[in-house]
């Protein structure tokens, strides 16, 4: 069984578009148990993909495709300014 989590940027990133897909479409009662919003994660050889949609059809892409992207691209700078080494 495969599971996934949201980084706390991705969490940031969909609520904030709920709150406000929420404010500019409002939608009749879903059920007591909601099931307005259902995540979809698509795993690829780059990251993991997540969006998070609405029953009315809209979605946000909220994934953060950069995990640790940034701190390989910091330390191969790191690495290229010790040995004098340009980027390209």
């Amino acid at each position: 069984m495969a599971s996934f989590e949201l980084s706390n940027k991705e969490q940031a990133r969909a609520q904030a578009w709920i709150e406000k897909h929420s404010k500019e479409h409002a939608m009749e009662y879903t059920g007591v148990i909601g099931g307005r919003w259902t995540y979809a994660f698509t795993p690829t050889s780059i990251g993991t993909m997540a969006v998070v949609r609405c029953t009315c059809g809209a979605e946000e892409d909220i994934g953060d495709m950069t995990h640790g992207w940034d701190e390989f691209r910091e330390a191969a700078a790191k690495r290229r300014a010790e040995r004098g080494t340009r980027k390209d």
